[in-house]
This record gives C-alpha cells, sequence and structure tokens, in this order.
C-alpha cells in the first residue's frame, strides 16, 4: 500500500480488493496443496462469510462427509492458519465457531467464482453442484453480502462473455438440458445456483423447465417465474413469497419463536427463525388488526373490522370463542399480565374489558370522544393506559371503571402507544412530528425526542426499558436510549412508511411491519436485517373508464396503474412511478390523459396513450385519497388524509387552491360535470360543498353516522351520491341540501358509489363484496350484481352506461353487464407464480404449496 497508494488507505480500498501479489502467490500455494475435501470446506466457509458451526457445515457440504473427517479437516486448516476459532462471540452459547481472515476469505470467493465462470463456459459440472452461491435461508445481510461478493459479481462476468442476454440466455438453456440430462433426481445445488445467476442477469424466466431437478437454495421472493416448471423438482431450502394479501398487525408470541401476523381475513402463525408459516387461522370477515398473545403463549386474541374479537388455540389454530359486541371496527386488544381479562377497542371509542375464560363482558369504559387506537395493561394489573384520536391518553382505574387522568395531546392524535416494562414511564407518537413521554404516577412530561422530523406510526419498549424503538414515515426504524434520549441506530431497509415495531420478548431482535408489505425482522444489537418475510397483495382498489375507448385504468397495492382493453382482456400498458399504494384513479374528459393518487401523498398524471409520467403533483402532506378532473380538463382536484382538498393547474403543475374545512381525514372528492361545485367527504361524517372558483364553502351536508367514503355527481350536477361507513346509500339535492332518500344499501362500509350517464342508475359497492343498482329516482334496489369474493372498493360505469366495472381486494376487475347483470369478463394481471407448475415437488410444506397455488402455481401433469 506504501509503494502503490502512498500510504492512502481509501484510495486502496477503492481498488476493490486486499488480495494481490506475493500474498496471493503464497495463498494460492497453500490452496493447492489442500486436499478436496480441505477445499469444499475453505469453500464453504469463505462464501458463508461468518462464524459457522462444525455441525452447520457438514449439513450444507456436498457431498456429505463425516463428523470425524470433518472435525480433522477443521484442524488441519487451523494449524495452517487457513480457518480460525473463536469462542468469544456474544452469542452466550460458548460453542466454537469458524470462520477465515478477511484476506483468505477474499482469495477463496474470487476462486470460487473463477472456478464455477470456467465451469459454466465449458458446460460442465463440478464445484457449481456442490457449492451454493447464495444461501436463501440465510440472514438478510448475510446473503445480501453473498449476492453482493459472488452472484453479482459472476454474473457480469458471464454477460461480458457472452455479450448479450439473448446469447447468455441461449447458452443457459442449453446447459439447462445437460442438467436434466446428468442431474435427473439427484442431489446437488447446481439447478439452485443457475435459477439465481438467471435471475441476476436480467434474464427472463417465462417457461424454464427446471422439472425432476433439485432446486436448492434459490430465493425466489419477488421472483416473477410465469410458465416455470418445477414438476417433480426437490424445492429444498428454497424461499418463495410466502403471504398472499396485506400484512395488517403482527406480534411476537411470549418465548419469541413465533409471530402471529394479520393478513387481510386471517392470521398466519409463522416460525421465527427459517420464516416458515406454521398455522393459519381463518374465521374473521373483515380484516384482522389487533393481535395479542395470552402471557402463556396458549391463546391468541384477534380484533377484527367484522366488529368481533376471537381467542384461538395457538397450537391447533381452532377458534374457542367470538366475543362480540362492538358495533364498530376493533382497532386494539391486550391481554391482562395474569391473561385473565382482555381489553379492546375501537372506531366507537368505547373501551370493553372481557373475561377471558368466559368471553363474558365484565365492564365497559367510557370517557374517549373519538375512535381508540392503543391499549396497554399496567403490570400491577390495576390500570389500563389507553390512547386515540381524541387528543388524549387515559389512565384507568380497573376496579372503579373511573378514569384517573387525562393526558393532553397538544396537536394531532395518538397513533401509538408504549408502556414502560416496569410500567413507570409511557411514551405515544402523534400525528405530527412528536414522541412525547409521560410519567405515569404524575402524569408530568418528561420530555420529547430530539430533533424528529416525520410522523412516528408506532413506538415499543425494550423489556429492559433502556431503548425506544420508533417506526417512521421517512421508511426507517430507529432505536433510542431512554437514558439520553439519543438516536442510537437507524435501520433502513424497508422502501415505504414503517407503521409496526416491536420488541421480541427477550430483546434481541425487533420486527417491524411497512407498507412495502414486508415484515423484518432485525437484530437490536448490531442493527442488521436478520429476515425479510415478503407479502404479496393484488388488491385493487381504483378503477376509472375511459370516455372515449373500451379502456379502464385500475391502480391498487402494487402501486401500478394499469390500463386494460376491454376487447381483449389484456392489460396493454403497466405505469410505474408510484412508490405506495394507489387509492383513486380518473380519466381527462377527451380521454388522453389520466390521474392518479396514492398513499405516497403524490398526485401522478399520466399520458393515456404511451404511459409516460406528464407531472408528478406535491403538496399534500398524507395519503391522497381521491382524485378527479374537471369537466375543462384545465384542473385536477386531490382529496387527502392531511384534511385538505387541492386544486392543481394541469398545464404548470401548481397548486391553485388549498381548501380547508373537514374536521379529520378527507376521504373522497368529486366535482359536478358542469365544473363550477365540488364535493368532499371524509371522517368527520360531513359532506361539504365548495365552489370551484372562489374556494369558498356553499354548504354542509350531515346525515351521515360513519366516515364518508365516497362521492358521485349525477350527470345534470343536481344531485350528489354518498356512501358511508355507516352502510347507508344517500342522495342529496345539492341546491338545498336535502338528503331525498337514505337506503341502508350494504352489510358493511360502502366503499364505490357511481351514476350512470343518462343519470337514472346509482350502482353502489360495499365491504360484503356485492354491487347493487338503484333506481336513482326512487331509491329502489333494481339488481345485485355478486362475484367478487372481497371486499369491492371502486365501481365506474362505461360511456354508454351499458357495462359497469368493479375491481376489488379478491384481486380482478369484473365487467358487468347492467341490464341482465351477467358477468361478461374477469380481468387479472398476473401473480408473482402464474402457471407454475408445482407437481410432484418436494421439500415444500403443505402450507408453502398452498400460498403458492393462490399466488398461481398450478399442478399439471406432463
Amino acid at each position: 500500500m506504501q509503494e502503490l497508494f502512498n500510504a492512502s488507505i481509501q484510495q486502496f480500498l477503492a481498488c476493490g480488493t486486499t488480495v494481490f501479489g506475493d500474498v496471493a502467490n503464497l495463498i494460492d500455494q497453500q490452496f493447492s496443496r489442500l486436499s478436496p475435501l480441505e477445499q469444499r470446506v475453505m469453500e464453504w466457509v469463505a462464501v458463508h462469510r461468518e462464524w459457522v458451526l462444525p455441525q452447520e457445515i457438514r449439513e450444507e457440504l456436498m457431498p456429505s462427509t463425516s463428523q470425524v473427517e470433518l472435525l480433522e479437516v477443521l484442524l488441519s486448516l487451523e494449524r495452517r492458519s487457513l480457518i480460525e476459532k473463536s469462542t468469544s462471540l456474544p452469542l452466550d452459547d460458548h460453542q466454537v465457531r469458524f470462520s477465515q481472515q478477511p484476506v483468505v476469505m477474499e482469495y477463496v470467493v474470487n476462486h470460487v467464482i473463477d472456478q464455477i465462470y470456467q465451469e459454466i463456459c465449458a458446460l460442465e459440472v463440478d464445484l457449481l453442484n456442490h457449492q451454493f452461491l447464495i444461501n436463501a435461508q440465510a440472514k438478510d445481510y448475510l446473503r445480501e453480502a453473498q449476492i453482493r461478493l459472488l452472484l453479482k459479481p459472476l454474473a457480469t462476468k458471464l454477460l461480458e462473455t457472452f455479450g448479450s442476454r439473448n446469447f447468455a440466455q441461449a447458452h443457459f438453456s442449453q446447459f439447462l438440458a445437460q442438467l436434466k440430462a446428468t442431474l435427473r433426481d439427484k442431489p446437488g445445488y447446481a439447478a439452485g445456483n443457475l435459477l439465481n445467476l438467471l435471475w441476476q442477469m436480467g434474464i427472463d424466466l417465462k417457461g424454464y423447465d427446471f422439472s425432476h431437478l433439485a432446486v436448492w437454495q434459490v430465493y425466489l421472493q419477488g421472483m416473477a417465474l410465469h410458465e416455470v416448471s418445477f414438476a417433480y423438482a426437490d424445492l429444498t431450502k428454497s424461499v418463495f413469497t410466502q403471504v398472499l394479501g396485506c400484512i395488517l398487525s403482527a406480534t411476537f408470541s411470549p418465548d419469541g419463536a413465533y409471530l402471529a401476523v394479520g393478513v387481510d381475513q386471517s392470521i398466519l402463525l409463522i416460525h421465527v427463525a427459517d420464516g416458515r408459516q406454521v398455522l393459519s387461522f381463518k374465521g374473521h370477515t373483515a380484516w384482522v388488526t389487533a393481535l395479542c398473545f395470552s402471557p402463556d403463549g396458549q391463546t391468541l386474541a384477534s380484533g377484527s373490522h367484522d366488529q368481533t374479537v376471537r381467542l384461538w388455540e395457538v397450537n391447533s389454530g381452532a377458534c374457542l370463542r367470538t366475543l362480540p359486541g362492538h358495533s364498530s371496527w376493533v382497532q386494539t386488544v391486550d391481554f391482562s399480565p395474569d391473561g385473565g381479562t382482555i381489553a379492546s377497542a375501537g372506531n366507537e371509542a368505547e373501551i370493553r374489558l372481557w373475561d377471558a375464560q368466559t368471553g363474558d363482558c365484565r365492564q365497559t369504559l367510557s370517557g374517549h370522544t373519538n375512535r381508540v387506537l392503543s391499549l396497554k395493561f399496567h403490570p400491577n394489573q390495576l390500570m389500563l393506559i389507553s390512547s386515540g384520536d381524541d387528543r388524549t391518553v387515559k389512565l384507568w382505574d380497573l376496579q372503579s371503571g373511573d378514569c384517573l387522568r387525562s393526558l393532553a395531546i397538544d396537536v394531532g392524535w395518538a397513533l401509538g402507544l408504549a408502556l414502560h416494562p416496569r410500567g413507570q414511564e409511557i411514551a405515544a407518537s402523534q400525528s405530527t412530528t412528536v414522541v412525547e413521554r409521560w410519567d405515569v404516577e404524575t402524569g408530568d412530561r418528561l420530555g420529547t425526542l430530539p430533533d424528529y422530523a416525520i410522523k412516528v406510526w408506532a413506538v415499543d419498549y425494550s423489556p429492559d426499558g433502556e431503548l425506544l424503538a420508533t417506526a417512521g414515515e421517512d421508511n426507517t426504524v430507529r432505536l433510542w436510549s431512554t437514558q439520553t434520549n439519543q438516536c442510537l441506530k437507524t435501520l433502513e431497509s424497508h422502501s415505504a412508511r414503517v407503521w409496526l415495531v416491536e420488541f421480541s420478548p427477550d430483546g434481541y431482535t425487533l420486527v417491524s411491519a411497512s407498507d412495502d408489505q414486508t415484515l423484518k425482522l432485525w437484530d437490536t444489537r448490531t442493527g442488521d436485517c436478520l429476515k425479510t418475510i415478503k407479502a404479496h397483495s393484488d388488491w385493487i382498489v381504483a378503477i376509472a373508464a375511459s370516455p372515449i375507448a373500451p379502456l379502464v385504468a385500475s391502480g391498487g397495492e402494487d402501486q401500478m396503474v394499469r390500463l386494460w382493453n376491454l376487447e381483449t382482456g389484456r392489460c396493454d400498458r403497466t405505469l410505474a412511478g408510484h412508490t405506495n399504494l394507489i387509492s383513486s384513479v380518473a380519466f381527462s374528459p377527451d380521454g388522453t390523459w389520466l390521474a392518479s393518487g396514492s398513499d405516497d401523498c403524490t398526485v401522478r398524471l399520466w399520458d393515456a396513450q404511451i404511459g409516460d409520467c406528464r407531472q408528478v403533483l406535491m403538496g399534500h402532506t398524507d395519503w391522497v385519497q381521491s382524485v378527479c378532473v374537471s369537466p375543462s380538463g384545465q384542473q385536477v382536484l386531490s382529496g387527502s388524509h392531511d384534511k385538505t382538498i387541492k386544486l392543481w393547474d394541469v398545464a404548470t403543475g401548481q397548486c391553485l387552491q388549498t381548501l380547508q374545512g373537514h374536521e379529520g381525514r378527507v376521504k373522497a372528492v368529486a366535482v359536478s360535470p358542469q365544473g363550477g361545485m365540488m364535493a368532499s367527504g371524509g371522517d368527520d361524517h360531513a359532506i361539504q360543498l365548495w365552489s370551484v372558483e372562489t374556494g369558498a364553502c356553499l354548504a354542509t351536508l350531515e346525515g351521515h353516522q360513519d366516515w364518508v367514503l365516497s362521492l358521485g355527481f349525477s350527470p345534470c350536477g343536481r344531485f350528489l351520491a354518498s356512501g358511508s361507513g355507516d352502510r347507508m346509500l344517500k342522495l342529496w339535492d345539492v341546491a338545498t341540501g336535502q338528503c331525498l332518500w337514505s337506503q341502508p344499501a350494504h352489510g358493511g362500509r360502502i366503499r364505490a358509489v357511481a351514476f350512470s350517464p343518462d343519470g337514472r342508475w346509482v350502482a353502489s359497492g360495499g365491504e360484503d363484496y356485492a354491487i347493487k343498482l338503484w333506481d336513482a329516482a326512487t331509491g329502489d334496489c333494481l339488481q345485485i350484481l355478486e362475484g367478487h369474493s372481497q371486499i369491492v372498493w371502486s365501481v365506474a360505469f362505461g360511456d354508454d352506461g351499458q357495462a359497469l366495472a368493479s375491481c376489488s381486494e379478491d384481486g380482478t376487475i369484473r365487467i358487468w353487464n347492467t341490464e341482465t347483470g351477467e358477468c361478461l369478463r374477469v380481468l387479472r394481471s398476473n401473480r408473482p407464480y402464474e402457471e407454475m407448475n408445482i407437481i410432484g415437488v418436494t421439500g415444500l410444506t403443505a402450507a408453502q404449496v398452498g400460498v403458492l397455488r393462490a399466488l398461481g402455481a398450478v399442478e399439471v401433469e406432463g
């Protein structure tokens, strides 16, 4: 380094290698003298990259070897200083582990890359079948290092050799055919290594045939494997996308061995060590938004938007008891420290206390004036702490039911609540950018976390009380010292807001959940990401019909806007750019462009012909829930959870007006066909009518008893239809503000309303999975359209009124004949494993096979 780089460490490291000259020659000489088994062990330890137990080497080594032989090899390699052992790692088990000096490890990794490169080019198989390039089941930070240091350099080297992906694909197709001829039904890593390399090289895997091969150690989360055949393949130790649906809640079991995860209407029990799904709990009929284990770990309590609490036997997955009584969504549940009482609360603002044995409601605590989002039992069992949307944290005496103290939140509401394990203090994250701490006994403020400029969605104390974890809008998790209030670590890996954090019972692991549809497990000592559990959600929540073509636009959980050709049933274009769920889409009057609103707080304007993004409209500070386009096509209106409506200039992208007046989040906006009036509705149950020109509030329409979720003007502009969480469909005269009729339209919340082009019908869609057509004049139900298997989020009439499009959480778009009620067509984008053949596969559990089927896999003979 002195001679070549003038002692510059930075310049030396920039070269990307630490092995050269005499050092490389010395190691090369040593390595060449090793026996084949010694070389295999050296290669395995180098690829593994972390201190490893002898039994771990033996389990993965190909071909297998005896324990005695392996120990002799390890002793021989240690004597020659080619490996080193340690018993002083911070793992508390005092077992001997082995690794390599960095310079030796780099040499062996380069040797592995060179050897496998030569084998692939020559269509030969030796090391390729004996040594994995990545360990799919390894801790995330290790697997990512293996990708960075082995898989990616090898893929780059092969692409440079073949010159193009087409030539590389032709060579690998030949190589795969050779593997199928020589390694049929035999163990090894060759096919798995090949599949990982193909993915890394960006080669389309559609149609590849890995049947009758051992496809080991393949990391398939996020891979598209359309029409790939794994018929009679051995998929041992490979990792697939494991969760189908939207992750809504998660919690550790008391022993830390399992995670319970709420996914749509189900609960999954996942083994923490390997991410494997163990059980599925089914019974809820709406989202599972709250979970808590009993202190002994034998029972799981769940709260749901179906307004019930359920108790489950953890070992079997059987539902022990259903606790009815709530009149709205259940948002939070907690067990008392002795396991005898369950507390639950939600949107109705009351807290219910249940006997865990009998299911009887012992007590109802009243005092909150808005929904309750968090509950925590005090360790002394005499107190319960609650927080919610009414800007208070309340402390309750469980013997009397009285509110002992109400702690005021100055701005916003409490999103997250944490109680110190010894019970002396509370932390609450607020809907602004404040995380505040209070003394439980006195109610005094202990301070706030410093320099926090982002919204914090969740907080949790470590079991020893030394750390406070926060989940942020900036996609990060932060660990804070409770003694100094200083940020000790920032955990970065999520790609969207993080809304859940929870420490494991031993405090060494932290789970986080994010809008990127992943759960991540973190080492709290190092900050390393240990494991990622990825879900696939195909919810479609927004739809709009083109006014000029047989085309519909859709948006949903996968962050893509899709344009569907109704004549062919195919997706013509996919528009990428949003970084969170797309909640609303709307076409311009001439059909040449469209707008989309997203939970990433932006509105995007797209060219409908070529798919380019014309503008990104930024200004909202919370999720954009609804967008519409003015009849002139010159303005876009957007409503947001930041409680505002914005009017945007399409040509310049500038915000022309910001309208404020709602006391809660804005869920829906609509503009009249004449363009002079717009309507908005949201959490405050009110509908407001606004002048588009002046921004003045013209009237407030009151009558709904829950959130206003959808709005639609009649073609003449005289009438407004509204759908609400109170399950009522209402028709209003906008001139007088009078409600002309009101119908209990659905068995759940009404998510969608739309007028037909001639104004004769109103269509509604709801959480009961149904679409209904109503006579706009009388309010009579004319037709019920059934076929969706999940919540219907949006409906849109075609320009002639003869067809109606609907979209749902079930991942489909349905096109209906409005006269006959017949479903004319079902549109669905390809799931990750569409037509992937898994007949006869081994190495997977029944639960894993079930998830693969749900994600598009088939079982076809021949």
